[in-house]
């Protein structure tokens, strides 16, 4: 009799896919959703306060904006999950057009040097 169903394996750890682009932390970045947590020229996350009026495919034009830039992009909502008081969401953007991208890094940098300035405080 064999017991070589027995012997017991170690998991192998989740697959991390490489990302599109560089992600950037941001602060005072938003949309009409909410607040865009991190930015990049792929996709954002956002923190959406109260019941998150927006489900997984659901296809958005959203108006990115800081206090200098503002920018509409097309995305599709890729997952949605509770949090405290409200939800947070990831949105990858859909045919991002070369002058959107431009604004979007603009939008990123000031966001992540609002965070990183908040940081060292």
């Amino acid at each position: 009799m064999r017991w070589d169903f027995l012997r017991f394996t170690k998991p192998k750890p989740r697959e991390q896919k490489a990302r599109a682009a560089k992600r950037h932390r941001t602060v005072g970045v938003r949309c009409e959703l909410g607040t865009v947590l991190d930015l990049s020229e792929s996709g954002l996350r956002m923190r959406v306060d109260g019941k998150c009026p927006v489900k997984v495919g659901d296809i958005l034009a959203l108006q990115v904006r800081d206090c200098a830039h503002q920018t509409t992009v097309r995305g599709c909502v890729v997952w949605v999950k509770p949090a405290n008081n409200g939800s947070t969401c990831g949105i990858a953007f859909i045919d991002i057009r070369p002058g959107t991208k431009d604004v979007l890094e603009q939008i990123a940098g000031v966001g992540e040097a609002l965070a990183n300035d908040k940081k060292a405080k």
